[in-house]
């Protein structure tokens, strides 16, 4: 967009440039790009309270699972059913290592394995749109959120029902026996959020950046939600969110990028999916409204936060450009009119009548002294 803007790309070659992206090259080798959901999953058990062993076993279930997924996502099916194929397998696995006994908590194993297949993109840009009042294209994005939700759900309501007939009883949990410090929380946020920004193709320093961002944000929501805050989950969301929006915003004017580079990944861990698919998964009709509505709320402030964050930014800027630099354009004038003129007209007669003065006066004698007239 900026090259056409530009003038440097014509509408043939801005048409192969859009053919390329669509191709899906990835910015990085086939090993790297397979690793990344893996290790993006763990970092999210670890960052809900799961200790090194329910990460590997994390890690090692995202690792199964991937071949699958890619296999599947070379295929021309709907997101839809890959996510609902990716949900149930990963719970599967989550229930047959419970089943054997292993000592995770299977709960938090799940959570770690589901995160990375929420819609974040569809949510942040749906809310980015409405505010935007591109009321078809934002609604369009909400729905594709819902529906990837629901898929996820259903793939997750497969296999919990499946584990259930042998026995076993898994349930989502985002709070685990854990106590890590802050630089520990801080670190599983930015390999959570930093993975999964190269999983979306994210590259150069903007994925460090991006996990800074993720990190900073998750601490912030983290000591807002506290007891001791007393200021609750919905604002802290909020609080969170608008941070992600205006810090992503000031990095693409740096970079000359789109926000979504750094605004997409940092939310991964305030994503509200979990609420979604913990709502649809409920026993009973008054629970699934109630989680529904919670998730929703979640997400709107989640997307608000994020878009007025950029819109922040945006007007500001604007104000600047329009309003603050001419004041002081002409407040600049109006000195050098009333101030800096008149002071350099003074200073330069005075000069001129010295260098009269000097000019007029008798030469000197032998000794130094003035001769009289």
């Amino acid at each position: 967009a900026t090259r056409i803007h530009a003038g440097e790309l014509d509408l043939a070659g801005a048409e192969r440039e859009l053919e390329a992206i669509r191709a899906g090259v990835p910015p990085y080798g086939r090993l790297v790009m397979f690793l990344a959901p893996a290790v993006s999953a763990a970092g999210s058990t670890l960052l809900f309270g799961g200790g090194f062993l329910e990460a590997a076993v994390t890690l090692g279930i995202a690792l199964l699972v991937q071949p699958a997924l890619v296999a599947i996502d070379r295929s021309k099916l709907p997101a839809f059913f890959r996510v609902i194929s990716g949900a149930a397998a990963s719970t599967l696995l989550v229930t047959l290592v419970v089943a054997f006994q292993v000592p995770v908590n299977g709960g938090l194993v799940l959570t770690g394995s589901l995160l990375r297949f929420l819609p974040g993109y569809a949510l942040v840009s749906g809310f980015r749109d409405l505010i935007g009042e591109s009321i078809i294209s934002g609604t369009a994005r909400l729905a594709e959120a819902l529906l990837l939700g629901a898929g996820i759900a259903l793939g997750t309501a497969a296999g919990l029902r499946v584990g259930a007939a042998y026995g076993v009883e898994l349930s989502i949990i985002t709070v685990g026996h854990e106590a890590w410090t802050q630089g520990a929380v801080a670190l599983a946020a930015a390999l959570a959020v930093g993975a999964y920004a190269v999983r979306l193709g994210v590259t150069g320093t903007a994925v460090l950046e991006a996990s800074a961002v993720g990190a900073g944000a998750w601490l912030l929501y983290e000591a807002a939600a506290s007891p001791a805050a007393a200021v609750g989950p919905s604002i802290a969301t909020l609080l969170a969110a608008l941070t992600v929006g205006v810090v992503a915003r000031l990095l693409a004017r740096l970079h000359g990028s789109p926000a979504a580079l750094w605004a997409v990944p940092a939310i991964l861990p305030l994503l509200p999916g979990l609420q979604l698919v913990r709502a649809l998964l409920a026993e009973t009709d008054p629970a699934r409204v109630a989680g529904l509505i919670d998730a929703g709320a979640t997400a709107f402030l989640l997307g608000t936060g994020v878009a007025a964050g950029d819109i922040i930014v945006t007007t500001i800027r604007r104000v600047r450009q329009h309003v603050v630099a001419p004041a002081i354009d002409a407040l600049a004038g109006g000195i050098d009119v009333l101030v800096v003129s008149p002071v350099s007209r003074a200073v330069s007669a005075a000069l001129a009548e010295r260098t009269e003065t000097a000019a007029d006066a008798p030469p000197p004698d032998a000794s130094g002294s003035r001769r009289p007239e």
